[in-house]
């Protein structure tokens, strides 16, 4: 029998057990530190003193990581 066959690889593979979402790194108070499926880093959530100690920590332990925050979202027919 075939290998690839036994073990569920091959051209028809199984997709459903990989992870597309997002992947959380940390959590700093509310904020959380994900990397996105394309290989970006964002800071969901939390306040200005949770960035900052997002931004300490990554300089400190991870320093090829880049954040960005997220977009706040607008919305139609009100001004903000």
């Amino acid at each position: 029998m075939n290998i690839k066959k036994l073990m569920g690889i091959g051209a028809q593979a199984n997709l459903m057990n990989f992870n597309f979402g997002p992947r959380l790194v940390a959590t700093f108070g509310q904020a959380r530190l994900v990397r996105l499926p394309a290989g970006r880093y964002e800071l969901q959530g939390g306040s200005a003193a949770d960035a900052a100690a997002a931004r300490e920590w990554c300089s400190l332990f991870a320093p090829e990581i880049v954040f960005s925050m997220p977009r706040p979202l607008r919305r139609q027919g009100c001004l903000v």
